[in-house]
């Protein structure tokens, strides 16, 4: 018989049979798993048996949402962090040394230039800061030192501006970069055509559609997690349980809202663009360049919208403004994509 003092402690199990599963999958609000034996927990630290063992190294609930990331993503394996701030964080650090070189972007998400310019430059870590547009001056760079990372988004945070992905990772692979891209504004089942080493996200926005969760993912094929799980894991940035299961719940929504979203933005997107037009016919402009884009339906979703050339850059239209402010706001992240395989004109 056991004691009341320890029943409370080791409840009753209650075994759920192979053939009667729960429609929505539990969560393990649990800090630690045990193994019935010392020999079994020694197999499972040695990576010899399947099993979990400390929530920040890994548990049921956020493996899903690995899982169902990576999959969307079409990649091999995921780590979810407990922010996309921590993810791009975690990654820069965990993928870099002292005398390591970083190309990234001056339309680049605030707190990831940061990181490059202040953070790593403490460990011996250089930086080239490029426009997005200047793919003459990435081939110049890659050709004139080597380079450990191309750090990239398309679209941007916050202008929306549309990156040559295809370009891009080229060049990368030709001088021996890894290529990571912060894939938040275009959602976490595009992209995976272009030969991208590592995928980062911000799970708090799209994935999450709701505004009341945050994460952060790394997406890549599993050799690649692999070399980044023990940093991911020492750095201490894990996801509670809980919160992956909000995750995880935003997902059976993520494509209703995204065609509904997509749908919304670029009817206001194209009426911009009119006026956009109009105005400038006013100041005597007669020219427009169009950047490619996808009619939004069931596969895809992108904006026939108008780029600008330097001189108008500081102007900018009404257009990228609203896009500026709507970020801060959760759910309608991706609305902006390229066309698979499609090359966008330098701005």
């Amino acid at each position: 018989m056991v004691k009341k003092s320890t029943r409370v402690n080791h409840p009753p199990v209650v075994e759920v049979p192979a053939d009667n599963q729960p429609v929505v999958a539990p969560i393990h609000q649990s800090v630690k798993f045990e193994f019935q034996t010392l020999d079994d927990t020694l197999r499972s630290l040695r990576g010899e048996r399947a099993g979990f063992f400390y929530l920040r190294s890994s548990n049921p609930t956020t493996r899903q949402l690995e899982l169902t990331l990576a999959e969307l993503q079409g990649r091999d394996d995921c780590l979810v962090c407990a922010s996309g701030v921590g993810a791009i964080a975690q990654a820069l650090l965990s993928l870099t040394r002292q005398g390591d070189h970083v190309l990234c972007f001056f339309e680049t998400y605030g707190p990831t230039r940061h990181l490059i310019r202040r953070t790593l430059a403490k460990f011996g870590v250089e930086h080239t800061l490029l426009s997005i547009a200047d793919l003459a001056g990435i081939e110049r760079v890659l050709s004139s030192r080597p380079t450990r990372l191309v750090v990239f988004e398309s679209p941007t945070n916050p202008i929306n501006r549309i990156a040559d992905i295809a370009t891009i990772t080229r060049l990368a692979r030709a001088h021996g970069a890894l290529t990571v891209l912060d894939n938040t504004f275009a959602g976490v089942h595009q992209h995976g055509q272009y030969d991208i080493d590592i995928f980062l996200h911000s799970l708090t926005k799209f994935v999450s559609g709701h505004g009341d969760v945050m994460g952060g993912a790394a997406i890549a094929n599993a050799s690649l997690i692999r070399g980044l799980r023990p940093d991911f894991t020492v750095l201490g940035g894990a996801l509670d349980p809980h919160a992956a299961f909000l995750l995880q719940r935003g997902l059976k929504t993520y494509f209703v809202r995204f065609r509904a979203q997509c749908a919304g933005r670029t009817d206001e997107r194209l009426r911009c663009g009119r006026e956009l037009r109009s105005a400038w016919r006013c100041r005597g402009r007669t020219s427009f360049r169009r950047s490619p884009a996808a009619v939004c339906d069931d596969r895809k979703c992108g904006l026939d919208g108008v780029t600008r050339d330097a001189a108008a850059d500081a102007r900018q239209p009404r257009f990228e403004r609203r896009a500026a402010a709507r970020g801060r706001h959760h759910g309608w992240h991706g609305s902006i994509v390229d066309r698979p395989g499609g090359r966008r004109r330098p701005a």
